[in-house]
C-alpha cells in the first residue's frame, strides 16, 4: 500500500525489474519462475515481480499471495526481438528482407493481441478465484519513475550504444506524453 512497504520487501524480481525494486530499496531475489511458489511458501520471498497476469495464473502464486497489484511499473509492454546476423542479413536480396522484416512487424503484433486476450481471461480467472485486484499507490508510481531515471542515468554511462538508446528511449517517451497524457 505505500513506498515504506516496498522497502522492506523480499521480491522474486530480475533484470531491470530487480534494479528497480532495489533503487525503491527493496531486496529483489532472483529466482526461476517455476521456484517462486515454493519459496513464497517457505517465507524466502514476499511478493514476486513476473510478467503478466496470463504467466501467473498457471504457476498458482494467487492461491499463496492472493493480492495482484496493478500496473507493473517495470513491464510496460512486451516486446519481441528477431536476431539476425548480420553478413546473413546482408547476403539476403532487398526483397527478402522486406518479407523479414514484415513478419517481424506481424508476429511482434499477433504477439500483443494475444497477450492482451490471455491477460483479460488470466485477470477474470484471479478475480473469481479470490485474488484480490489492486492498484499501485500513485506514490509508488512517481517513486518508481524517479528511481528508473536513476537506473537509466546509470546504464546510460555504462557505454556509447547504452547511452544512445537511453537517449532514445527518453525521446520516444517525452514525443509520446500529449498523446499518453490523453488516453490515461
Amino acid at each position: 500500500k505505500t513506498l515504506a512497504e516496498i522497502k522492506a520487501l523480499r521480491i522474486r524480481a530480475t533484470g531491470l525489474g530487480g534494479e528497480l525494486y532495489g533503487a525503491l530499496g527493496a531486496t529483489a531475489i532472483a529466482i526461476p519462475p517455476g521456484d517462486t511458489y515454493a519459496a513464497l511458501e517457505r517465507g524466502v520471498i514476499d511478493a514476486v515481480e513476473l510478467l503478466a497476469p496470463a504467466n501467473d495464473l498457471p504457476l498458482g502464486l494467487h492461491k499463496i499471495a492472493p493480492f495482484c497489484v496493478f500496473p507493473g511499473f517495470n513491464k510496460p509492454n512486451g516486446p519481441s526481438e528477431a536476431l539476425i546476423n548480420l553478413e546473413a542479413w546482408k547476403a539476403l536480396p532487398p526483397s527478402l528482407q522486406t518479407v523479414v522484416e514484415a513478419a517481424c512487424h506481424m508476429e511482434h503484433d499477433l504477439a500483443l493481441g494475444e497477450a492482451f486476450g490471455a491477460n483479460v481471461k488470466a485477470v477474470a480467472a484471479l478475480s473469481t478465484s479470490g485474488a484480490k485486484l489492486i492498484r499501485m499507490p500513485a506514490d509508488v508510481l512517481i517513486a518508481a519513475q524517479k528511481a528508473s531515471e536513476i537506473v537509466l542515468d546509470r546504464i546510460a554511462g555504462t557505454s556509447e550504444i547504452a547511452r544512445r538508446i537511453v537517449i532514445s528511449q527518453r525521446s520516444a517517451l517525452a514525443a509520446s506524453s500529449t498523446w499518453k497524457a490523453l488516453t490515461a
